[in-house]
């Protein structure tokens, strides 16, 4: 009787990978979604994309889980929506008899695309009575892991040096040096932290409307990226 009622702990997804080599199709973007949370996974190589989940995404015996793909055909003249749906239940009757407790993989083919979730081995439970609040900062990190701010002003008023000094990025362009030099999509990346990734501006000039439609078409363009790492987060106005 007690056996009946034993409901199994969650398990912990640590990464998906998606092999399309034998398809004869092109996935150009997956997704996984494991009930209302969903979580891009990234290009590897030419035929593959690969996921690492830090932490791991969390599988209860009642969660959804499925794989959104969106392919294209050999020859690029179609494109195709296409929704891969694991069995729960088999997964976690597969981490049941599993040799390795550290790890495991559980693989399904999918139309000849080969697709392989690693289920890594479950975290301690807390030791409290579960009421403490849980960080949430590496929830946040693993959906968007890229935090992108674009930084736009007067010419000489210091944009280059905001980010140079503020973000610790030592090879941005100075405006008052080599004015309208500065090229919107380059990315400039701070090492005292790589989640962030700065965009310099030409400087606005009165009656400089072109450098005006260059920010406006550069916003327009990050905020039809599909991945949330790729669009723009936040736009920063340096004042004289």
């Amino acid at each position: 009787m007690a056996d009946s009622l034993h409901i199994p702990c969650p398990l912990h997804i640590s990464g998906v990978f998606v092999d399309f080599i034998k398809s004869g199709k092109n996935v150009e973007f997956a997704e996984v979604r494991i009930g209302k949370l969903h979580s891009q996974i990234e290009r590897n190589a030419e035929k593959t994309l690969r996921q690492t989940f830090s932490p791991p995404m969390i599988l209860s015996l009642a969660d959804s889980f499925s794989l959104h793909l969106r392919c294209k055909t050999l020859f690029g003249m179609k494109t195709e929506h296409q929704d891969v749906d694991f069995d729960v239940e088999d997964i976690f009757r597969v981490s049941g008899t599993r040799t390795e407790p550290e790890r495991q993989e559980y693989i399904i083919f999918h139309k000849k695309i080969k697709i392989l979730v690693e289920l890594s081995e479950q975290a301690e439970q807390p030791s409290d009575d579960g009421l403490a609040l849980q960080p949430t900062t590496d929830e946040i990190i693993r959906i968007c892991p890229r935090f992108r701010i674009l930084v736009i002003g007067k010419t000489g008023v210091g944009k280059s040096s905001l980010i140079n000094n503020a973000f610790g990025v030592q090879n941005a362009i100075a405006s008052h040096d080599m004015p309208g030099e500065a090229n919107i999509d380059t990315e400039f990346v701070s090492h005292q932290n790589d989640r962030f990734v700065l965009h310099d501006s030409k400087g606005f000039e009165p009656g400089g409307g072109g450098n005006v439609n260059i920010v406006q078409d550069f916003i327009n363009r990050r905020r039809n990226m599909p991945a949330l790492k790729d669009q723009l987060h936040a736009v920063c106005v340096e004042l004289p």
